[in-house]
This record gives structure tokens, sequence and C-alpha cells, in this order.
């Protein structure tokens, strides 16, 4: 989809600096990939230790211990 952005030059130009970019439109792109990656991984983070539903670690050890035995 094309889109106009009024993305700041200084912004822009750090982002491309950081980076080996064939294009601004690869920069801009890798900078939203690694945003939404960080959110997802923040949400995941987020929801560590909140189900009680699932085994501990020890409990898990434990499964595997059995099985190799």
């Amino acid at each position: 989809m094309k889109t106009t952005l009024d993305i700041p030059e200084s912004l822009l130009n750090e982002l491309l600096d950081s980076g080996d970019f064939s294009s601004k439109k690869e920069a801009v792109n890798t900078a939203i990939e690694a945003y939404l990656q960080d959110r997802r991984v923040a949400a995941l983070l987020a929801a560590a230790g909140t189900m009680d539903d699932f085994m501990t670690r020890e409990e898990l050890e434990r499964i595997r211990d059995d099985g190799q035995r």
C-alpha cells in the first residue's frame, strides 16, 4: 500500500545509519517489523505466570526424568 508519511529527517537518517539498508522503504519496513516483534514479546512476557493450567518447571522436569527411565 502506498502511503505518504512525514517522517522527521533526523530520525530517518539515524535509522538509515544504524543498518545496512538498500532503501528507505526497506529501513522503514524493518523498523515497523522490529517494533511489532517487540510488542509481541512484551505481550508474552506480560502474560508469563498468569495461566494456572500450565505445569511448573519442576513438574515438567519430573515428567522428562520419568520418561528417560
